[in-house]
């Protein structure tokens, strides 16, 4: 494989010119050779990268070498290819933590806070936003790439379905009403509200029902979802689950 290495000298003062090459060198994706150089695999684009820094580090009186060779003894280019991985697999792993803090939010989160999905939103475009900024000096495709590109869409995914609750009756479109006997799951630690709702689920919905705790993310799995965020039968518009309830089953 060919390779690009930078050797750099840069005067002592003042300090901006050698922060602004680092800057610039981390954004370019280049990683450190134990030599003090800096090294990107060889490609257009890259060799344009390097070149324009060289005429910006000659233009502060620094001094820049610019090399193309097939090896860095002693290191394989599984050796390099490793500190590319490491390099990019610290910036990836930004993106998963954001992935699941927006994961555990949307867990814990009500239904019925617009605001917070907002927030979430903004975080989550933001963290595509650096997904693709990290995919696009991924030269070498790190593993951790694919597992933080998985991991953000999933919590996309679950983005979407808590601003796009299923729609309430009236002429809108609407799912089938659950079968009698089901399991109703609901987050943990109920007040009030989800206690009134159970009570309308047994009392006129569906009096065999039996009833299960479950965080947000399992709840589908276990039962119908009731006041769960993007549950079916939850917070819609300005209904709270009890009055959704009462208007899914027509209750008079």
């Amino acid at each position: 494989m060919r390779w690009l290495t930078l050797l750099t000298s840069l005067p002592p003062t003042p300090t901006r010119h050698r922060v602004g090459v680092w800057r610039k060198l981390q954004r370019m994706g280049a990683v450190r050779l134990r030599s003090a150089g800096w090294i990107l695999p060889e490609t257009p684009e890259t060799t344009e990268l390097f070149q324009w820094l060289v005429q910006e580090i000659q233009s502060v009186r620094g001094e820049a070498t610019l090399l193309r060779v097939d090896r860095v003894e002693p290191m394989t280019d599984q050796d390099i290819a490793a500190l590319f991985h490491k390099a990019r697999g610290v910036e990836y792993q930004a993106v998963v933590q954001g992935s699941r803090e927006i994961l555990r939010h949307l867990d814990r989160y009500h239904a019925n806070h617009r605001r917070s999905i907002t927030h979430l939103r903004s975080k989550l475009d933001g963290l595509k936003r650096e997904l693709d900024r990290i995919q696009s000096i991924d030269y070498l495709k790190a593993p951790a790439g694919e597992r933080a590109r998985t991991l953000w869409e999933t919590t996309a995914k679950r983005l979407r379905a808590a601003e796009t609750p299923p729609r309430a009756p009236g002429g809108r479109h609407r799912t089938s009403l659950p079968a009698r006997g089901s399991t109703w799951v609901t987050r943990p630690r109920p007040h009030i509200d989800r206690i009134a709702s159970a009570w309308l689920i047994r009392r006129f919905c569906d009096p065999d029902a039996k009833f299960a705790f479950a965080d947000a993310a399992d709840a589908s799995r276990k039962g119908i979802p009731f006041d769960v965020l993007g549950a079916d039968f939850g917070h819609h518009g300005e209904d709270c689950t009890f009055e959704t309830l009462v208007k899914r089953f027509g209750i008079k």
